[in-house]
């Protein structure tokens, strides 16, 4: 399906050579960025030959060459990138996705992972890859993309979604209506629990079908992220009724509480829309939105200014987006 046009443009800061990863699980806290690429021996710079390069790293790897260590973000970053080499299939038809979370291991040094030992964390998540692959009983199953984060304690987190068909999926698909089309009568839809889940699985199906599968076989890898605030994305329609009249769902002192389904196809679209939006941006021209995450999150009533002491002074309950961009490669051989 064609992609839907984009609409308007917002500020958005993207390294179009220069790798960032960040991980957004509190107890798995990644390394931050600026420290692993002060950590690192070398400025990492997208290739423009992505699969070329995967091609040549992996028979490094394989035949044990002894190559330069690594910043942690830039081996997260060939940890995933080889992942999809290897298993990916970005333009698989399909009707339907499952979400999961996969873990591995790599060692590090004071912010520097070994050639040795990115080899061994590459070798023993393919294995890991493979069987959780294997085991699912899915017709027409593929891998349509995998990230990884690295923690402080080498610990590495790859969020995977796949794609296959559902004899019984029923989702009606249209390039016009198909955000009121989605969700009727499935409520109720509590804020952080089955409304936010609900959300993130749809927008990672929505995107899965802007794809084409009359390409040849491509995959992704990571290339940047954002993660929107609430009050720097106000609704210009005046259609929420939420704290900060967001198109980013929030409220004011207010945990949980129920979305009505009209608000839900509301945010479903909104989110959407905010998300193809970014791809405006010259430097995100021919990428792609490879992942959403939804997870709830908190701020103050101003996030430019620091929380008050007070334990009384309300917070702001909202829906923490992390919309990750990709490049597309095209297989150019066996990749087995």
């Amino acid at each position: 399906m064609k992609k839907k046009e984009l609409l308007s443009t917002l500020f958005f800061v993207a390294l179009a050579s220069v790798f960032i990863v960040s991980c957004q699980k509190e107890e798995n806290k990644s390394i931050n960025e600026p420290q692993a690429r002060t950590a690192a021996t070398r400025q990492f710079v997208m290739p423009v030959d992505i699969d070329g390069y995967l091609t040549d790293f992996k028979k490094q790897l394989s035949e044990a060459e002894n190559g330069a260590p690594m910043g942690v973000a830039e081996a997260a970053w060939h940890l995933a990138a080889l992942a999809n080499y290897d298993f990916g299939c970005f333009n698989a038809e399909h009707n339907d996705i499952l979400m999961d979370t996969l873990y591995g291991h790599v060692k590090f040094t004071d912010g520097l992972v070994s050639f040795p030992d990115l080899a061994d964390a590459y070798f023993a998540i393919h294995e890991t890859i493979d069987s959780y692959f294997q085991k699912l009983e899915l017709d027409n199953k593929h891998i349509h993309f995998v990230n990884a984060f690295i923690g402080e304690n080498g610990n590495v987190t790859i969020p995977v979604t796949v794609t296959y068909n559902d004899r019984y999926h029923n989702w009606y698909i249209d390039d016009t209506t198909y955000y009121q089309n989605y969700i009727q009568g499935e409520g109720p839809f509590l804020n952080f629990g089955n409304g936010m889940t609900l959300l993130q699985y749809l927008l990672n199906l929505i995107e899965t079908y802007n794809t084409d599968p009359n390409v040849g076989p491509s995959y992704a890898v990571p290339q940047d992220s954002v993660k929107p605030l609430p009050n720097n994305h106000l609704d210009p329609y005046g259609h929420t009724s939420n704290f900060l009249d967001s198109r980013i769902y929030c409220t004011n002192g207010v945990h949980y509480e129920y979305i009505s389904e009209y608000y839900m196809r509301y945010y479903l679209q909104s989110y959407h829309e905010l998300g193809l939006s970014y791809l405006n941006n010259p430097t995100l021209l021919g990428s792609a939105i490879t992942s959403w995450r939804i997870v709830e999150d908190t701020l103050c009533c101003d996030p430019h200014q620091p929380c008050p002491e007070s334990t009384n002074y309300p917070m702001t309950f909202y829906h923490q987006l992390t919309i990750t961009f990709g490049l597309i490669a095209s297989h150019g051989g066996n990749h087995n």
